[in-house]
């Protein structure tokens, strides 16, 4: 079953498996599948379905996508999909073992899908908000080279109130402006935690070693978020990697071996540990754009936004057309009408 809404997955859930109670048990009726749920739980539900275990998934428009399982004998959308090439890639599941299999769909007017869309549009202000986040003044003298720039996801999508897609798609903009005025990077951990069982004067020796350490202990002493008698220290590895002129993953990578030394011909644990936690979007960015640029920066984004809503639009409209010549009030009505032209 197709729902585009988290809540209305779980009331579908209650409808169809009325007797379960308990949400951590997994049930074989059904069960929902959004981005709501954790990944583990997600993963779950995908493993039970797959090994028909699970009859029914009430899932988003992302379940399904790379999934290849032939007995599906029903797919069922309680909202009417975005457009022809949705419809067909979603219904296309069904009955793949060549046995007979049935698509329904519940069409009401397209109000619902509509509000959907209009929900994805972004305001002129947030896209500037977002703007300002990635082009950093820099010192660059003359021409600047572009910084790597890290934002983490969460406190992003928070701060803009947007979903993580829109997010990425406007930095997808960006990138295939004919400016460029970006290039988008593969999304990264941002921020690290750097403990020492051993004591703080066991993290000071290692630092005397390790020039990205020395700097984000140095940086968060400007901070005053450290002192010396500290065996821990955090700090965004963006920021220590721009301090001492290094890519991000080379610094990852560094601090990683902090881990292990060899000792007689063998690699033993130092005592050190280093996590790294935040996930974020990553690119590479000027810092020095005029406000005329950052004024032509935006206007470009919001262009494509307004024409990605508009294509939307016109597709939600074309499937809706398509779908009331066929439509009938009732699902059984439907289903005899196949019986009967068969």
């Amino acid at each position: 079953m197709y729902q585009i809404r988290q809540l209305h997955q779980d009331q579908l859930k209650d409808w169809t498996n009325p007797d379960s109670k308990c949400n951590k048990r997994l049930s074989s009726i059904a069960e929902p599948y959004h981005a709501g749920l954790s990944a583990a739980r997600r993963k779950q539900v995908q493993r039970a379905f797959m090994a028909g275990e699970l009859r029914i998934v009430i899932a988003t428009v992302a379940f399904g996508m790379g999934i290849n399982k032939p007995d599906i004998r029903a797919v069922i959308h309680f909202n009417m999909p975005k457009s022809f090439e949705s419809y067909v890639q979603e219904v296309g599941r069904a009955g793949r073992d060549g046995l007979p299999a049935h698509c329904h769909l519940f069409l009401d007017f397209e109000n619902e899908l509509r509000r959907h869309i209009h929900a994805n549009s972004v305001d002129r202000h947030v896209i500037r908000k977002l703007l300002q986040r990635i082009f950093v003044p820099c010192s660059c003298v003359e021409t600047c080279p572009g910084h790597e720039v890290a934002l983490s996801v969460d406190e992003t999508v928070r701060s803009l109130d947007l979903p993580q897609e829109n997010i990425q798609t406007m930095l997808c903009y960006l990138e295939l402006d004919t400016n460029s005025y970006i290039r988008v990077l593969p999304l990264t951990y941002t921020h690290c935690k750097i403990l020492s069982y051993k004591g703080h004067k066991a993290l000071k020796f290692a630092a005397n070693n390790s020039p990205p350490l020395a700097m984000a202990i140095a940086l968060s002493q400007r901070r005053a978020t450290f002192d010396t008698s500290s065996n821990r220290v955090d700090f965004p590895v963006v920021e220590v990697a721009a301090a001492i002129g290094w890519d991000s993953g080379l610094v990852k990578s560094h601090l990683k071996n902090l881990e292990w030394q060899k000792v007689e011909d063998k690699w033993r644990r130092t005592g050190i540990t280093v996590e790294f936690s935040d996930l974020g979007f990553r690119v590479l960015a000027p810092g020095k754009l005029s406000p005329r640029q950052l004024d032509e920066a935006l206007d470009s984004v919001y262009s494509r936004v307004e024409n990605q809503e508009k294509s939307s639009l016109l597709q939600l409209d074309a499937v809706f057309c398509a779908l009331m010549r066929f439509v009938t009030p009732h699902s059984q009505e439907a289903c005899v009408e196949k019986i009967l032209s068969a």
